[in-house]
């Protein structure tokens, strides 16, 4: 559930208004740069690896936990994307935006946020990935904004 709140204006301030999520989440809309949403979504229980790369698997920002090491992460992230569009392409699919695959100890999160910056985020198993699912599609273009 989402709920509209508004914030109080300091003295000769207009007031402000974002969407926030009910359950204690923050907007990712509201976040100022790429840091921010990438050290957002880390701190999700159940999140072990955030990274954001350019196309050629580069990190451009990352932040991991355990035994992920951002760089060989990232490394792969172009390979499955692009073998993501291709079988997309073979169903008459246009683009790859978002995909989730699940193993059986956890799952990855692969967005496309641009032409050129993807996302890859790793989540332990048993995270209810819904609401999170829910913000990348809904706070996209604010997090495109940012490149």
């Amino acid at each position: 559930m989402w709920e509209k709140i508004s914030g109080v204006p300091k003295p000769g301030q207009p007031g402000t208004s974002r969407l926030t999520s009910t359950n204690g989440l923050s907007s990712l809309a509201a976040m100022s740069t790429i840091r921010d949403v990438v050290r957002d979504l880390a701190e999700r229980e159940g999140v072990d690896a955030v990274v954001v790369l350019g196309p050629d698997g580069i990190p451009i920002d990352s932040s991991t936990s355990g035994s992920v090491e951002a760089e060989d992460f990232a490394a792969m992230v172009p390979r499955a994307v692009s073998a993501i569009g291709d079988l997309g392409a073979a169903a008459g699919r246009v683009a790859f935006s978002t995909g989730v695959a699940e193993y059986d100890d956890g799952l990855l999160i692969l967005t496309r946020l641009t032409p050129r910056a993807l996302m890859a985020i790793s989540v332990r198993h048993g995270v209810n990935i819904g609401p999170l699912l829910h913000e990348l599609r809904r706070d996209h273009p604010a997090m495109a904004a940012l490149f």
